[in-house]
Order: C-alpha cells, then structure tokens, then sequence
C-alpha cells in the first residue's frame, strides 16, 4: 500500500467512499496505483509536508496546452510497435516458407510424372 497525492479527480466511489479531492492523500495498493499513476490521476505524496503540496496541470486544462506523453505511454507505443514488427516479419517468414514447400511439391510431383529423377537408370 502507498499513500499518494491526487492530481486530477475522480468521478464516482472507490469502496464506496467518494474518490478524495484534488491535492488530498489517498492510500491504493501498488497494482491499483500503477494504472491511475501511469494516467496520470495521482502522484506519490510526500513523505513529510502538507498533503495540498504544489500539484501540476495534469491535462492542460488550466493552462490550454497539451502536455507530452507520459514515459509508460511512450515505451508501451515502442512496444507494440516491435511487436507488431515481429508479427509482421513472423508472417513474412511463414508465408515464404509455404512457398517454397509448395514449389517444393511441384517439382516433386512433376519428377514422378516424367518417370523419377533425370538421373535414374544411369549407374
């Protein structure tokens, strides 16, 4: 469990209780906290200091400007990315190999109809 600062409100209840204000203290278990700390609705609170510490703007509303992404949405938009590549490339691989299997086949197919390999009955 962690005690954290809200930065943007929440509508709604969590356990029933109505989600504290901007600038209050809440305490969330740390899987719970990672999302809202990754969306950006929290921030870990101070140890020591009041609990209606400075806050910034987290979605520009005050300010009318967009803020950059956050580095966890950055590095997930990296990852899907890669791994959309490597699908890619996987299916690039799969579909190269079935052809080559399937050349493969003919050629088999038209050995056998000419009578074997062209080199059968030579020894």
């Amino acid at each position: 469990m962690g005690d954290y600062l809200v930065r943007y409100p929440i509508s709604g209840t969590r356990n029933g209780e109505p989600w504290p204000d901007r600038g209050e203290r809440i305490e969330l278990p740390d899987a719970e906290a990672l999302d809202y700390l990754n969306a950006g609705y929290i921030t870990p609170a101070p140890i020591e200091g009041p609990a209606t510490a400075a806050i910034s703007d987290p979605v520009g509303a005050e300010t009318g400007k967009a803020r950059a992404p956050r580095p966890a949405v950055k590095a997930a938009e990296k990852a899907e990315a890669a791994a959309k590549k490597a699908a890619e490339d996987l299916a690039a691989t799969a579909a190269a190999d079935a052809l080559a299997a399937e050349q493969a086949a003919k050629d088999a197919a038209a050995t056998a109809a000419n009578g074997g390999p062209a080199d059968a009955g030579k020894e």
